[in-house]
């Protein structure tokens, strides 16, 4: 059944729902491997095809877009899932990566490890890092007082980020943390 033969045939639409259901339903099984899931995928895709009955200028089969709906659904499901699966692991590990701010070895142990990390970062990238993440300069300023883009001084702090996260060995979820350490710990350090 063409796509096309839809335009506000409720009937067409009942009849292509009987005939397809149970196919796209085995297909969306053998991805999912859950029934519910599954046939939530079905049901998405016919609405997804509902919804776009108008919209559609070619005459396409409707049972090919029906299968590419269900298969795009499943794609989005396991990179969210994976999404999911990655910040879980990364906050159980949240408790063995954390400083106690009470120990004030913890506390000068980071502050030595960030500003050598800052240190290691390259000169330009070192230089635009701390006018904006210490100083805290804003980027029109740093770019004019540099005479580079905006966009360039982005990059330098974005390189500076990644690079002291992978010196400090922060994961990612931690980054945060990183931020919060920066702004209280490196404005101290300035003033030594």
């Amino acid at each position: 059944m063409k796509i096309s033969t839809l335009n506000n045939n409720s009937e067409a639409f009942k009849r292509l729902f009987r005939d397809y259901f149970d196919k796209l339903y085995a297909y969306s099984a053998g991805l999912y491997r859950d029934e519910m899931l599954a046939e939530d995928a079905v049901q998405e895709a016919f609405i997804s095809l509902w919804n776009a009955r108008n919209k559609v200028t070619w005459d396409a089969s409707a049972y090919p877009y029906l299968l590419k709906t269900v298969k795009n659904g499943f794609i989005n499901y396991k990179l969210h899932e994976d999404v999911k699966r990655r910040y879980t692991e990364e906050t159980l590990h949240l408790e063995s990566d954390t400083v106690d701010w009470d120990l004030p070895e913890e506390v000068e142990e980071l502050h030595r490890s960030l500003w050598e990390a800052i240190e290691r970062l390259p000169e330009s990238c070192r230089h635009t890092f701390i006018m904006s993440c210490i100083e805290g300069m804003k980027y029109k300023e740093i770019a004019e007082q540099t005479s580079v883009s905006i966009n360039t001084v982005k990059t330098q702090i974005q390189i500076g980020y990644k690079k002291i996260r992978t010196n400090l060995k922060i994961s990612a979820i931690n980054s945060i943390r990183l931020l919060a350490a920066i702004g209280s710990i490196c404005q101290p350090l300035l003033r030594f």
